[in-house]
């Protein structure tokens, strides 16, 4: 099975970016760990319902989701974060075992609808992608930040207004996390991870899903 840490390095290595940008993205993910609204929801918590717009348009809620059986919940940064593009193709990858252990895939990202059917149209995503317009289920999973001025200014100064991708025009984003959720609203498994170019791996996702299912 493909590792997200191998292809994630890879894009790493395609960067072409001087120290003082480098040392500025550290010090934008150290500032996120450092704040305690960002540290996501835990294992044991109830998982907040949501009903949000999917990228087709249609309307999707976790209460009906997980009346079908476990959910595995994952938020995304955007389709313009290469390593969020490399998380959802990964995805799309073992949602056939997914499948097959009775769960489903759903993935929440604060882009307008109109970008993410794009972005799942290129990537063959077969998952539906909701869109979290004014952040609201992303700040119910404890998982929305704002990054720090100097991040800003760097995105900026290479092509990338965050703020021209989110629906609601603002600067704010989700920290990366997964959530494998059971048919009771309780919240099994949490992956939740400050580094946006650390993700957890497809292989972890299988291996927790498949204990739950056992259990």
């Amino acid at each position: 099975m493909t590792t997200f840490h191998e292809q994630a390095q890879a894009i790493l290595a395609s960067f072409d970016l001087p120290s003082e940008a480098m040392q500025i993205i550290a010090n934008t993910i150290a500032d996120v760990k450092q704040q305690t609204q960002t540290n996501g929801l835990v294992a044991g918590d109830v998982a907040p319902a949501f009903t949000l717009p999917n990228h087709d348009g249609q309307n999707l809620s976790l209460e009906k989701a997980l009346e079908r059986g476990p959910v595995v919940l994952t938020f995304f940064r955007g389709a313009w974060c290469p390593f969020c593009s490399l998380q959802m193709r990964l995805m799309q990858e073992i949602k056939p075992a997914i499948n097959e252990l009775g769960a489903s895939i759903i993935a929440i990202n604060p882009q307008s609808q109109e970008s993410v059917h794009a972005f799942a149209e290129i990537n063959e995503l077969s998952f539906p992608l909701l869109c979290d317009a004014d952040q609201s289920v992303i700040a119910d999973y404890n998982l929305q930040f704002v990054p720090i001025e100097a991040y800003k200014k760097l995105a900026c100064a290479i092509g990338l207004d965050v703020s021209t991708f989110n629906a609601n025009k603002s600067w704010n984003l989700p920290v990366p996390a997964v959530y494998i959720i059971n048919t009771s609203g309780i919240i099994m498994k949490a992956f939740v991870e400050a580094d946006y170019t650390q993700r957890v791996e497809p292989a972890a996702i299988i291996a927790e899903l498949q204990a739950l299912v056992e259990k």
